[in-house]
């Protein structure tokens, strides 16, 4: 598996960006398991607007998008304090799902940190069931496929997540 640089990644929009609070420290004077988690889903909302998926989209809507599974890949480690940004690249989408990946920057030591790779459905509110991502949407996720597509590095996929044809 080949792994992208930090100046390949500083090429993809950046989502979030913070410190490791103390708060998110186990054991072994790392960062935690669910404080990766807190960091990718910090950058989730960010990312959903990006794609046309704001707040207002979602109280207005009444439709989001769900998760269904992730694949999270620890690459080096970070401790607290250390300062962070979350950059995020669009795999793919279908009728109702989407694939995408975030990349976590370990800007203290210069490094990619970890990848979270996820597939999310969009999801009516109201019935909990999955449905069409509106044309303004899938347009704004097909640009950002686009843009994935143009960039000459390919991504470190998990190879257990994709989408049905």
């Amino acid at each position: 598996m080949e792994i992208p640089t930090v100046e390949q990644i500083e090429a993809l929009p950046m989502f979030y960006q913070s410190t490791v609070p103390a708060e998110y420290e186990d054991a072994n004077g790392h960062l935690n398991i669910s404080g990766y988690l807190v960091i990718h889903n910090e950058a989730s909302w960010p990312f959903m607007a990006s794609l046309g998926m704001d707040r207002a989209y979602v109280e207005e809507s009444r439709r989001s998008i769900f998760d269904l599974e992730h694949h999270l890949r620890y690459l080096w480690e970070m401790v607290t304090g250390s300062p962070f940004r979350v950059h995020g690249r669009v795999v793919a989408r279908n009728e109702k799902l989407l694939h995408a990946m975030f990349f976590l920057v370990d800007d203290a030591k210069g490094r990619l940190s970890n990848t979270f790779e996820f597939v999310s459905a969009h999801v009516s509110l109201e019935s909990r069931r999955s449905e069409p991502f509106p044309s303004e949407v899938a347009a704004a996720i097909d640009r950002q496929v686009a843009l994935s597509r143009s960039l000459d590095w390919p991504l470190p996929l998990s190879g257990a997540l994709g989408l049905k044809s």
